[in-house]
């Protein structure tokens, strides 16, 4: 007995259906969606982040500049016996022994100043210019220390642990600062001015310097 020839397949024996196709498509195509979306938000996280890094270490630099301006500070009187110190939400201006990379020897005016050009153009510069009994001589080219939006002003230290937008008062602050916004109850940057910053003890005159020699070592 001859079999006769049937048309039916057994499933599976063929291939894939065409249903079976569509959803190998589709699961293919949710994988590739998932996998880009997934590489975007990496790629904006690591965005972000480089951010912040540069963000953080442009403020390191200039909280740095700041240490050592202060860290440096005198206490010097003008011609009319008023210490030289000014202090304003956009410029302050005080003395301070020279550093070694300074092009001239002796004291040096430092001043630091806020320029608004509108908007969010907002810059901190510092500028310096030698000093001596005569007064202070050209100033150099400004350096600009910070170009941001959040730069809200400079601050200022009272004895009673007060931060000032204004200094009226006697002789140095206690701390210079920088404020960002948000501006919270301690500025961003601060530079804290060290106690014993008499002009002739720290210009190395200790002939003219009231303090004990033990100090100064």
């Amino acid at each position: 007995m001859t079999a006769k020839p049937t048309n039916r397949q057994r499933r599976g024996e063929d291939g894939f259906t065409l249903i079976e196709a569509l959803v190998s498509l589709a699961l293919g195509a949710l994988v590739v969606t998932l996998t880009l979306t997934s590489v975007q938000m990496a790629g904006s996280v690591l965005e972000t982040m480089r951010g912040r890094m540069a963000t953080a270490e442009a403020l390191a630099r200039t909280g740095a500049i700041l240490a050592q301006d202060s860290l440096h500070a005198l206490r010097w009187r003008d011609a009319t016996g008023k210490e030289l110190f000014l202090g304003t939400p956009d410029q302050a201006i005080f003395v301070q022994s020279a550093r070694p990379t300074a092009p001239w020897r002796g004291a040096s005016l430092v001043q630091l100043s806020i320029e608004r050009a509108g908007g969010e153009d907002i810059a901190l510069y510092r500028r310096e210019a030698p000093l001596d009994d005569n007064g202070p001589g050209q100033w150099l080219a400004p350096v600009l220390l910070r170009r941001a939006a959040d730069i809200v002003g400079l601050r200022y230290l009272d004895a009673q642990g007060r931060w000032q937008s204004h200094w009226a008062g006697v002789g140095l602050p206690r701390a210079l600062a920088v404020a960002l916004a948000p501006e919270g109850p301690v500025p961003a940057l601060v530079a804290e001015f060290p106690p014993l910053v008499e002009r002739d003890c720290a210009l190395n005159q200790p002939d003219r310097c009231s303090l004990a020699s033990e100090v100064l070592q």
